[in-house]
């Protein structure tokens, strides 16, 4: 009996690390994934800017307010990396690193999960916004 009870525990620990692992690796590819389309907003930010340079007045406060949004929740997103325990030693793509990437030791991994899914969501929702304003800015040369 008491073998039955231990091969059963083996079994379900073991189920269990493995579902674990898979949500960390899923959560390791969409932090990385993250990162980059982070490092896509980062670069259309700075044509942004560039091009920002070279408008009139009337062009220039057609697009101040929506730059302006752009840039403070490109910092908010930024500040809101979490790390992937276990995976903090990855390179970051060139993404600024003046920031300090939160731990998360108290948190499961399905928990990570959803951290990563919305760190995700929301730099595609800050690229497709700077694409936006690239394409007003294009439109008014």
């Amino acid at each position: 009996m008491r073998l039955l009870i231990l091969v059963f525990a083996v079994v379900v620990f073991g189920c269990s690390n493995s579902k674990n692992g898979e949500l960390i690796e899923k959560s390791k590819e969409l932090h990385e994934s993250a990162l980059d389309v982070g490092q896509q907003v980062s670069e259309k930010i700075q044509q942004i800017s560039d091009r920002a340079e070279a408008l009139e007045e009337p062009q220039l406060s057609a697009i101040k307010d929506s730059v302006e949004v752009l840039l403070t929740d490109w910092g908010t997103w930024q500040e809101s990396i979490v790390e992937v325990p276990g995976h903090d030693d990855h390179d970051h793509h060139g993404h600024d690193h003046d920031h300090d990437h939160g731990s998360s030791p108290d948190l499961t991994p399905a928990m990570v999960l959803e951290i990563q899914q919305d760190l995700q969501r929301r730099a595609m929702n800050l690229d497709a916004r700077a694409q936006r304003i690239l394409n007003t800015l294009t439109e008014t040369k």
